[in-house]
Formats: structure tokens, C-alpha cells, sequence
């Protein structure tokens, strides 16, 4: 039975016991929730289970209905408060709360978290079905350690930032949290940060790609493997390729991290 021909059966019943709110719980995506929401507009509030990953600072509105939309967060990262006040001016305060260290983790969510993440390290990123794709310049990764051989004097001060040591913020949180592919795109190097997989020559693991390891510097410049390569001597580049190579590494004018396309050297 789908939602909207589900509400009904219980309408009745919140009328008859004459509710303060009336109150629906959608775990649905918002346009559905919307939808339900304009269908039964007798709803105050309508809370749906999905939409933006992390809630709107304000409370929603459904167009043409008295109805408040709260959204509360794709990965339970923030809890939403409501006081709802009868002679209040306005009638309601909206609040979304974090769920940082001021609260205590619950003992049954640690082991699920633990049982989460042994389950991931034992599957790997083949179980998981992700494989290192083509980075859009056609370029590979060299790691930071090879950018810091020229570049001394930034990766003097790269070393003492958090960026640099992001891989081993993952490996001592409880529970280590360096086999799950949410975590690694953003704490390694050499991943696409926002779907989660890495990209052919980026992280693999701690045995495999120990020089990748970090937010490097190649996740804002862009892939350095053919640079490095060039100014090493390792291939034979004209001196115009040399500087195209260079300047594909600048950050200026870069629209997303490593996402300049330049020469496939």
C-alpha cells in the first residue's frame, strides 16, 4: 500500500482525539514527503527521512499549506528541535543540533560502528565493487613525498598542517576508520572526494600506496606524476610541454580540486 492511501486509515482517529499537531514522519525523499504533505494539508509538520545531507538552518514550508518540512539529515550527524509554544509570538522555535562530543556514544552504536568498519576492511574496496577510474586531466599521482624532493620549502610548512596527516586521523579514531571509502576520500590522496572512489594511480591502502597517504598536495593541483617525471629527467619533454606541465599544476582558475584538464603526458 503506498503512503497516501495509508494515511487515511489513521486521519480519522488523530481528528477524533482533537491533537494539538498533527505530526507525519515520511522516510522518503522530500519531493514524496511534499507531495503527501499538499495531499493532507491538516498536517502541521511533516518530517522526511532524506534529502540534504546535512538539515537547513531554517525550518522548510510546503507552497499552499500551513505545513512546516523538516529535514533532519542524510547520516545522523544532527538532531532537530522544535519547542512549540501555545501562546507564543512566533508559536514555535526550530534548532538543529550537532551531535558532537557533548554527547555520550550510545554503547549498542559504538559496536555497530565497530562491526561496520571490521566488515569493510575485510571486503576491501574490490568487495565493495570500486575501481580506480581515469582522473579527467589523463594524468597519474606521484605523492607528496616526491612534490616535497622539489619543493622544500612548501612542504615544510604542508607537514605541520592537519591536511598531512589526515590518514592518521582516520587510523586512530575508535573505531579506526581507514578502510571505509567516505572517510578515505577526503584523507587520503588521489580520490574523487565526492563519490567516494579512487582514481587509477590514488590510494589503494597503507601497505599498497604509503606515499599517498594524507590530504596532499596533488588533491588541489591536480595529478603531478608527469611534472615530476619531466623535471626529473625520468622522461623527454620539450621545453613548451615542460611549462604546460607546470601551469596545469597552478591552482588559480581551478574550478574543483585537480580537476583541470591539461596534457595527458
Amino acid at each position: 500500500m503506498d503512503p497516501w492511501q495509508a494515511i487515511p486509515r489513521f486521519r480519522a482517529e488523530l481528528r477524533d482525539k482533537k491533537c494539538d499537531h498533527l505530526i507525519l514522519l515520511a522516510n522518503a525523499e522530500p519531493a514524496e514527503t511534499k507531495e503527501l504533505a499538499a495531499r493532507y494539508p491538516e498536517f502541521d509538520w511533516v518530517m522526511t527521512a532524506k534529502g540534504a545531507e546535512e538539515p537547513p538552518k531554517d525550518v522548510g514550508t510546503i507552497p499552499n499549506t500551513k505545513t512546516h518540512l523538516i529535514e533532519v539529515g542524510q547520516k545522523a550527524e544532527y538532531l532537530v528541535v522544535v519547542g512549540l509554544y501555545k501562546n507564543g509570538n512566533p508559536p514555535f522555535r526550530y534548532q538543529r543540533v550537532p551531535l558532537d562530543h557533548r554527547f555520550a556514544d550510545a554503547p549498542e552504536i559504538q559496536q555497530m560502528q565497530v562491526a561496520y568498519q571490521k566488515e569493510l576492511e575485510q571486503m576491501r574496496l574490490e568487495g565493495l565493487g570500486l575501481k580506480p577510474a581515469p582522473h579527467s586531466s589523463g594524468r597519474k599521482f606521484a605523492g607528496s613525498k616526491t612534490c616535497a624532493s622539489c619543493h622544500t620549502q612548501a612542504a615544510a610548512v604542508f607537514d605541520k598542517t592537519p591536511h598531512a596527516h589526515a590518514t592518521d586521523t582516520l587510523v586512530h579514531l575508535t573505531p579506526p576508520r581507514h578502510f571505509d571509502p567516505e572517510c578515505l576520500s577526503c584523507h587520503v590522496t588521489g580520490w574523487e572526494p565526492q563519490k567516494y572512489f579512487p582514481y587509477e594511480s590514488g590510494y589503494l591502502d597503507l601497505t599498497q600506496t604509503p606515499d599517498l597517504v594524507g590530504n596532499g598536495c596533488e588533491n588541489c593541483h591536480g595529478p603531478g606524476g608527469s611534472h615530476a617525471a619531466a623535471e626529473n629527467g625520468q622522461i623527454n619533454v620539450t621545453d613548451a610541454q615542460r611549462e604546460e606541465l607546470r601551469a596545469a599544476l597552478a591552482v588559480e582558475g581551478r574550478s574543483q580540486r585537480g580537476q583541470q584538464i591539461g596534457s595527458g603526458i
